[in-house]
């Protein structure tokens, strides 16, 4: 359950940072962040799955490249549910989704630094 929880405080500043830095990447309040990333999960775990599949093709030849306009597409649609939450143009969610990718990344890392899981993964390469 702190695993979930985690993840969408996570989201949910991933999506206020990126807002911040993106100036066409509109989010008013932490409330809205919060329900943002809330639509985030849901529509990653229903909708971005069923995009995957049906863009394999197109993603296999532009060598994965194409999955950054799924998220991109995925960020418009939970702006669309999300109060207070707009993106400019199509380039404003297409760089927001990279940036928000980074940001999410990021804080990931930190929190495995914070939990002592940072540098504990062994290598495979690692000879004893």
């Amino acid at each position: 359950m702190t695993d979930l929880i985690t993840s969408w405080v996570v989201n949910a500043l991933a999506l206020l940072a990126t807002s911040f830095i993106m100036p066409g990447f509109h989010l008013p309040s932490s409330y809205s962040a919060v329900i943002g990333a809330l639509w985030l999960g849901i529509t990653n775990y229903s909708i971005k799955p069923i995009m995957s599949f049906c863009s394999t093709p197109v993603n296999m030849l532009s060598l994965g490249a194409f999955a950054w306009v799924i998220d991109a597409v995925t960020l418009v649609v939970v702006s669309w549910f999300t109060p207070g939450m707009a993106i400019d143009t199509y380039l404003d969610a297409l760089l927001g989704s990279v940036l928000y990718y980074l940001i999410n990344r990021g804080m990931y890392a930190g929190l495995d630094t914070l939990r002592g899981q940072g540098q504990s993964r062994p290598s495979k390469f690692h000879d004893e």
